[in-house]
């Protein structure tokens, strides 16, 4: 490939860096917010509002791509929808049973299961750092988990398992986004999600009101900020990053969490918690091969 052609390759990568560094500071103002959100309304109340809202917007928005789009598009989006449902509920409930900081390290873990999520589904191989990034991950995760008597908070595991689910839905967008239309793909995720949502609303009898103003103002971050802006920017920026790279990215989602939430919410950050987000921390630069000369010497991971 000539070099005036590897310029403007490299100036997109570039800018879908910045670009999903911007969705992880979004994301990471998304744990006071959904904090915020429900302390009024039902997590299944707060997805709905989430889809739809944000359904609505990308309608008005990209009318005519949406009209123009194939069945691929409409099946990789409402597949998508699926995911993204499944892993924001997870994300919510985990995060009534515990401190917004801490949930903001416990889901960035989908950096480290994103790779292995990539060899099932795509059938590349993770790195050796990658290996050894998960096993600091989990470490991590022991510190900021388990309390004196050894036991995990409810919200723990729950969030462990928004992570996983995340890592399979950014695998996906990175397969499908390259493929098709991304903005009428989004659409669909957000109909899909939207739909699953209202199944929620009903089987549980939430109510769609609130008498709570903080609410609704952590709802309107959570709709127009949160998902429609940040999900629309990650899914374009995604057709020029590689899956795992975007998640490492993505995954400072978590130290922007952690510092609005201990801003806001004043919480408190033991010793331990502290050591296990270090530990998190340094399982990112490992995977991300900034500390590329360990575990292993240069030129074996």
């Amino acid at each position: 490939m000539a070099d005036h052609e590897v310029a403007p390759e490299k100036t997109r990568q570039l800018k879908a860096d910045l670009i999903l560094f911007l969705v992880a500071a979004i994301w990471g103002g998304g744990f006071v917010a959904g904090k915020i959100a429900l302390s009024g309304f039902q997590p299944v109340t707060l997805l709905f509002y989430r889809f739809a809202g944000s359904a609505v917007v990308l309608g008005l928005l990209f009318h005519k791509n949406i009209r123009r789009a194939d069945a691929k598009t409409i099946r990789y989006g409402l597949s998508l929808g699926l995911l993204h449902f499944t892993g924001l509920l997870l994300q919510l409930v985990g995060l009534k049973y515990t401190s917004s900081a801490k949930q903001a390290f416990l889901a960035s873990t989908y950096v480290v299961f994103t790779p292995f999520m990539a060899w099932l589904i795509l059938k590349v191989r993770p790195l050796k750092r990658d290996l050894a990034a998960g096993l600091l991950a989990l470490l991590g995760i022991a510190f900021i988990s388990l309390n004196r008597t050894l036991s995990l908070q409810p919200g723990d595991p729950i969030t462990l398992g928004f992570a996983a689910v995340f890592s399979l839905q950014l695998v996906l967008i990175g397969k499908y986004g390259s493929v098709v239309d991304t903005l009428a793909m989004t659409f669909y995720q957000f109909v899909s999600s939207t739909l699953l949502s209202c199944v929620a609303v009903f089987l549980t009898g939430s109510t769609l009101g609130s008498h709570n103003q903080s609410a609704w103002g952590g709802t309107f971050y959570l709709v127009f900020i949160n998902t429609a802006l940040a999900i629309l920017l990650q899914n374009l920026a995604q057709r020029h990053s590689s899956q795992t790279h975007a998640a490492l990215i993505l995954s400072f989602e978590s130290v922007f969490g952690f510092l609005f939430s201990v801003m806001f919410f004043k919480d408190p950050i033991s010793w331990q918690t502290w050591s296990g987000c270090a530990l998190i921390f340094f399982a990112i630069l490992v995977s991300k091969g900034v500390i590329h000369r360990w575990p292993y010497p240069k030129g074996e991971n």
